[in-house]
């Protein structure tokens, strides 16, 4: 299977997981209610987020949508002139564009995110976050140690700035000259 459909199969079934958990707890638990998984350490805590992480941005939710939207685009162009095709890369991609777009569509349906997954670590509670959350995180975590572990000096996004000065310069570099 090529690199775009194992990427966008990894997308989907993120997207469906997320999608189909946040439906389970919006239906089984109260909303400000909690169920303990492990005491003192892990529970599920339903809430809905109209803001962004820490609740950012709160009642910005047309904003959001457009900055994700954004996010997406910047991913497919990253996605389509990203020519390596490593196991952790396909991942990373398909994990970042599952979480944004379930992120989205709840945002655009419903103008907030359910979330319920609840850390306590120590004596901290770490801000409650959903599944599309955690795989945009972790496909960002992934995203940066491919790139690391493929000891390119040149990152994808440093091609993207090269191509876009090249662009605001004048050249094109299928077109170079000969001296």
């Amino acid at each position: 299977m090529e690199k775009t459909k194992k990427v966008f199969l990894i997308a989907a079934i993120t997207l469906v997981i997320d999608q189909v958990l946040k439906l389970v707890v919006k239906c089984n638990i109260l909303m400000s209610s909690t169920v303990t998984i492990i005491p003192h350490f892990f529970s599920l805590t339903y809430v809905e987020n109209e803001g962004a992480a820490w609740s950012i941005l709160e009642g910005k939710s047309v904003f959001l949508v457009i900055i994700s939207f954004l996010f997406l685009l910047f991913i497919f162009r990253c996605l389509k002139t990203d020519k390596r095709k490593t196991k952790i890369n396909v991942l990373a991609y398909g994990l970042m564009i599952g979480g944004i777009i379930g992120n989205m569509l709840d945002r655009i349906f419903y103008q907030k995110v359910i979330d319920f997954l609840s850390f306590k670590i120590f004596h901290y509670y770490f801000p409650i976050f959903n599944c599309a959350d955690m795989a945009i995180v972790i496909g960002m975590f992934l995203f940066i140690i491919d790139v690391i572990l493929e000891g390119n000096e040149k990152t994808i996004m440093d091609e993207q700035y090269e191509k876009i000065r090249e662009i605001s310069n004048g050249k094109n570099s299928s077109r170079r000259r000969k001296h």
